[in-house]
């Protein structure tokens, strides 16, 4: 019988052991480990002092489990407030792009008309104009009839343009306080005490743990707040995000068509040159018939040099 004892003391005492490294292991983070008596008794087993004992440093412990929630709900919210400026910031950066691509394709209608200007003040083109062989009107033919299918249209592709604090994350729930509703609050503003009930002589006791369960109630209500905000949060990024997705969509079909447009220009340039009948010489060429070109000269610097 004795044997028995003592095997169950020694049982007693390795579930306590496992008992306090999960706790440790739960509530990672504290100032101090929580350390379990392995002589204390169960609970059922325990005299009246020892439940208030053992109530109070519950009570304690829950509460900084409360406030370690509340501190990771407050860096979620800086997380998140962090990641909602870089998205209006990002925002800005493609209404500018729009603005600019906008600009290009000004410029480039601008230089459209001043070639065609210079086509027709040229002496050289006139005789091609009479003839029919102008390649410059059979471009903007060919532009037409891509006009006319929708190859080329550039996009309006934006709204308004970007404002402070587009899409709001979580300015319902601001500043993460004032929870209602989730502490069983009664009018007035107050909590309501716990239905805790000890002793006469625990009376002081009493009025700690219903003063550590208000703190709990009220810790609970701002992390309850600070989860709505997160909510919102999240709603207005997504929203953001959906809006950026459509932005950049019409943001690659403008460069599209501005980038056929430069490369009709470009074209145009090159079908001038070719009706003068003046290609441009090549960098390796003689510049002058007769007289060595720049490659020859440098091969015959380099021979001198190199005494051969």
């Amino acid at each position: 019988m004795w044997g028995k004892k003592n095997a169950s003391a020694a049982q007693v005492v390795r579930e306590r052991k496992e008992e306090e490294v999960a706790r440790n292991a739960l509530f990672a983070g504290q100032e101090g480990e929580i350390v379990i008596d392995p002589t204390q008794l169960p609970v059922e087993e325990q005299t009246t002092d020892q439940l208030v004992r053992t109530a109070q440093q519950t009570h304690k412990e829950t509460t900084q489990a409360a406030q370690r929630a509340l501190k990771v709900i407050e860096e979620s919210k800086q997380i998140q407030a962090e990641t909602m400026k870089n998205l209006e910031d990002q925002n800005k950066k493609m209404w500018d792009i729009h603005t600019r691509m906008d600009d290009m394709n000004e410029e480039l209608t601008y230089a459209e008309k001043l070639l065609s200007y210079m086509r027709r003040c040229c002496c050289c083109w006139l005789c091609d104009s009479c003839t029919g062989a102008d390649p410059e009107e059979q471009r903007k033919r060919a532009w037409q009839r891509r006009v006319a299918k929708g190859k080329t249209a550039v996009p309006a592709g934006r709204g308004q343009p970007p404002q402070q604090g587009r899409g709001g994350a979580g300015e319902k729930a601001n500043g993460g306080g004032g929870g209602n509703g989730a502490g069983g609050k009664e009018q007035g503003g107050t909590y309501r005490n716990p239905d805790i009930r000890l002793p006469d002589e625990h009376r002081g006791v009493e009025m700690g743990l219903h003063e550590e369960t208000r703190k709990q109630d009220e810790v609970i209500d701002q992390i309850h707040a600070g989860l709505e905000h997160l909510l919102e949060g999240a709603r207005g990024m997504h929203g953001e995000l959906a809006a950026q997705n459509k932005e950049l969509d019409a943001l690659d079909d403008k460069a599209a068509a501005t980038r056929d447009r430069i490369n009709d220009v470009n074209k145009n340039s090159q079908l001038r040159n070719m009706a003068r009948g003046k290609p441009k010489p090549s960098k390796e060429e003689p510049l002058v018939p007769g007289l060595p070109s720049k490659n020859d000269v440098a091969l015959a610097a380099a021979k001198r040099l190199a005494g051969v």
